[in-house]
């Protein structure tokens, strides 16, 4: 067969390689919590803010905050106590102002305002020269009750790191769930049981954890990531069998994946392909003939052929077989896959889109 009558199957092979060929994951990888943020210090929860990138005013907050000292000596805690939270507004940041608010709570008997405040200063100073004073007030200010759930919190976030390293997804995952039963607002156990979650399998109840990773940690640094595979957990899984056994239609496995354009794509080009296969070309030929006086008398005949035949079944074949695999590899793979992180044992999540 001549170059030129090649072309058209040429590129009708090379377009359809392309459409079927498989998309390239693109890899994400979450690793999970291993220190649990309650772990700064007893009776601190993990929910306070981040504060860094807060607005400040600090010399303003200096000013008030000499104001509130002033009035704490002359005996007007009351007053002490507006100053100091005003100052606090004015300067998030800034640890002594935390510390002496957090004082004045606690002689007002406003035992949890006065622990917030206490954990707060704590994060903003944790070497800070107090650190041992703040530590007892805390303990003394916390209830037997909030003790004994974040030290049950901590000994069953332990022993789930150790289960998900161990690839026990199941033990894990209980492991996270009760430690976040006995500290509901700690964001850390959510985001591990998230990904024991997608480990075992159940999409939904990991989509659900993430969420509420995102709920109780608003400003965490890897939001963006989370949100990601969020959206990801919440797309359509398909059966790969199906979708080969309905992409043997030309275009129909694509379709049952949910990708409409690409079935058409396939469709026409295993269509461009069977018109190939029956596209007839005519031609003459010359018969040589003798009449019964044995005079030659040569004559023409219009001769019909399909040159493209054989290589158009080929193609449409070839084409749509490679589409029912890439339509089977794409269930199989999912919107997302997840598989346990490169770089260490029970590193983490990596997910592909």
């Amino acid at each position: 067969m001549s170059a030129p009558r090649l072309r058209p199957l040429l590129t009708i092979l090379l377009i359809g390689g392309g459409v079927a060929q498989p998309a390239r994951a693109q890899p994400i990888t979450l690793s999970i919590k291993r220190t649990f943020a309650s772990d700064v210090v007893a009776g601190c929860s993990s929910t306070v803010s981040a504060i860094a990138s807060l607005p400040r005013d600090a010399a303003e907050a200096r000013r008030v905050y000499a104001s509130g000292q002033e009035m704490a000596l002359q005996g007007d805690p009351r007053g002490a106590g507006v100053a100091f939270a005003r100052a606090s507004a004015l300067d998030p940041a800034d640890d002594r102002i935390a510390y002496a608010f957090a004082r004045v709570l606690e002689e007002a008997n406003d035992s949890s305002s006065a622990v917030r405040e206490y954990c707060r200063a704590i994060r903003l100073s944790p070497a800070g020269r107090d650190l041992a004073d703040v530590r007892a007030r805390i303990t003394r200010l916390t209830p037997p009750a909030s003790s004994d759930a974040l030290r049950r919190a901590r000994e069953r976030f332990s022993t789930g790191v150790v289960a998900f390293d161990a690839r026990r997804y199941e033990e894990a995952r209980r492991a996270f769930d009760d430690a976040a039963r006995a500290l509901p607002q700690e964001p850390e156990a959510r985001f591990n049981r998230a990904v024991a979650e997608s480990q075992l399998g159940d999409r939904s109840a990991a989509r659900r954890e993430f969420t509420t990773y995102l709920a109780l940690r608003p400003e965490a640094t890897d939001r963006a990531l989370v949100q990601r595979s969020i959206d990801a957990l919440g797309r359509p899984q398909f059966a790969a069998g199906t979708a080969f056994a309905s992409g043997l239609v030309p275009g129909v496995g694509q379709f049952y994946t949910r990708r409409p354009a690409k079935g058409l794509a396939v469709l026409a080009l295993v269509g461009g392909a069977a018109y190939a296969a029956m596209h007839t070309v005519s031609r003459s030929l010359t018969v040589a003939y003798v009449d019964p006086n044995g005079v030659p008398a040569p004559y023409l005949v219009i001769v019909k052929e399909r040159p493209y035949r054989s290589a158009g079944l080929a193609a449409g074949a070839g084409i749509t077989i490679a589409a029912a695999l890439e339509s089977a590899w794409f269930a199989k793979r999912g919107p997302v896959q997840f598989q346990i992180a490169p770089g260490g044992k029970g590193a983490g999540l990596a997910l592909r889109f």
